[in-house]
């Protein structure tokens, strides 16, 4: 809830997607065990991997002194000029895939980077708040969302990943998006039929235009 109000706050204030922003939102979503929570999380210091060997599920991210540079890039990219162009719902997709590529903490990525292709998404107009929730889908559909995370690449990021087609990552992000959408429009719908049942009849027989003068 806190990363979500912080993220609430960051797009009434029209914030870009900055270093320092992944940073205080990774710092709020990550739960030390210990001590107080950092105001930032820096970047990881040591290598990491994700699953365990020999799974299907295992991946070597990059090394970490590449990360700082990694990320760099991604900011820019996100920010720059080139990718206006290229419709909302890819852009995050790729982002959070190219982010969850990068590992750039030793915990938390995942909820990261969907929290941050969320933002992303609402700052580009297809923000349902509260409605929206790609960690549902993902809760429900968690092998194949780890299957196109990894598409059969090599394990190793150093062996084809920094270069690679996303058509099938992208293809299960946009069908996230598209359940989530259609489940957020069965919930409005759902509450708007309640409502109606409790409004007079007379009150339902009224147009847009009317109702507004009427609430007046």
């Amino acid at each position: 809830m806190k990363a979500l109000e912080f993220l609430d706050d960051a797009a009434d204030r029209k914030l870009p997607i900055t270093e320092e922003l992944i940073k205080k939102l990774h710092a709020i979503i990550r739960v030390n065990q210990y001590g107080r929570r950092a105001r930032i999380s820096e970047y990881r210091r040591e290598q990491n991997q994700v699953g365990v060997r020999n799974s299907s599920e295992f991946y070597l991210p990059p090394e970490w002194q590449d990360v700082p540079v990694l990320m760099e890039d991604l900011v820019a990219w996100i920010n720059s000029p080139d990718s206006y162009s290229i419709p909302v719902p890819i852009k995050a997709g790729i982002f959070m895939w190219q982010f969850l590529t990068i590992h750039p903490y030793i915990d938390g990525n995942g909820r990261t980077a969907r929290m941050l292709a969320t933002y992303i998404l609402r700052r580009g107009g297809f923000g349902l708040k509260g409605l929206f929730v790609l960690e549902n889908f993902y809760d429900r559909n968690l092998a194949e969302y780890y299957r196109r995370l990894h598409m059969g690449l090599h394990h190793n990021y150093y062996f084809g990943r920094n270069d690679v087609d996303l058509t099938l990552w992208l293809q299960f992000f946009i069908e996230g998006l598209s359940v989530v959408f259609e489940e957020a429009a069965e919930i409005v719908a759902n509450k708007s039929m309640q409502l109606t049942k409790l409004e007079p009849e007379l009150i339902r027989r009224l147009d847009p235009l009317q109702r507004l003068v009427f609430n007046k």
